[in-house]
């Protein structure tokens, strides 16, 4: 199981990620649509990671 800990440690990496990237995008609404994405996009992963282990 994740705790919370792990979960504040990936967001804080992910935030990181956005922050050195953000600068390929001239306005702050493709890097908003970008970071969306990508944490739905991980998010779905670990809903398929956790329903393949408890089957």
């Amino acid at each position: 199981m994740i705790d919370e800990r792990a979960v504040e440690i990936w967001n804080d990496e992910l935030e990181e990620l956005f922050l050195r990237t953000g600068h390929r995008f001239q306005r702050v609404e493709p890097r908003r649509r970008m970071r969306d994405y990508i944490r739905g996009l991980l998010g779905r992963l670990r809903a398929v990671d956790i329903l393949c282990r408890s089957g």
